[in-house]
């Protein structure tokens, strides 16, 4: 997605609004992170693009809705999430030529066909993978699945209530018997 920057460029302290809502294809194809199935409806930018010396600096929420697995009873779930951005997209000028040697690796935006459009594809791409949730719930108090029968125990109650397996590494243990260590127990502790 290109938006034109022509009047903003090399006008420090001028402003443009971007309010928008955009399909999720506007903004390439790759897939979006491994939390997120498929992106659902579409992504709202509230956007604020504002010159500064040497670029535009872009700054604002997104916000977007995607479909995945909930982390806890697999079942699927839609999220929505919203990352604050604060972003410099350099003027080429500014940034150096390309062809001189410069850092091809650098993870600065860049504005492009001759500093004339932002490209905000990469941006929005990048703050919405990062900004995914880490786990996705179906809903905050999900029981999940019970780990001994696999029954999900938000639909269906199991025999296993509360139980929990006891690791077998741990069962040899189960036999064990200890001296108290209670000082109230008279027992002589070899004083």
């Amino acid at each position: 997605m290109r938006v034109p920057v022509l009047g903003l460029l090399g006008r420090p302290g001028q402003r443009k609004d971007l309010i928008a809502s955009v399909p999720p294809e506007e903004f390439g194809d790759e897939p979006w992170g491994p939390a997120v199935d498929t992106m659902q409806g579409e992504i709202e930018l509230d956007l604020i693009l504002e010159a500064i010396s040497g670029g535009i600096l872009v700054r604002g929420p997104i916000r977007a809705t995607a479909t995945g697995t909930c982390a806890r009873c697999l079942a699927a779930t839609s999220d929505t999430w919203e990352v604050e951005v604060l972003e410099l997209h350099r003027a080429v000028a500014e940034a150096g030529d390309e062809d001189d040697g410069g850092d091809e690796d650098d993870l600065d935006y860049r504005l492009v066909d001759g500093d004339r459009q932002l490209e905000l594809d990469q941006m929005v791409r990048d703050a919405l993978v990062v900004g995914q949730p880490v786990r996705v719930l179906c809903r905050p108090d999900c029981l999940g699945l019970c780990p001994t029968c696999g029954a999900d125990r938000n639909t269906e109650p199991c025999a296993h209530g509360a139980e929990r397996p006891v690791d077998p590494r741990w069962e040899a243990l189960r036999g064990l018997s200890l001296p108290s260590t209670d000082p109230d127990d008279g027992t002589d502790h070899g004083a």
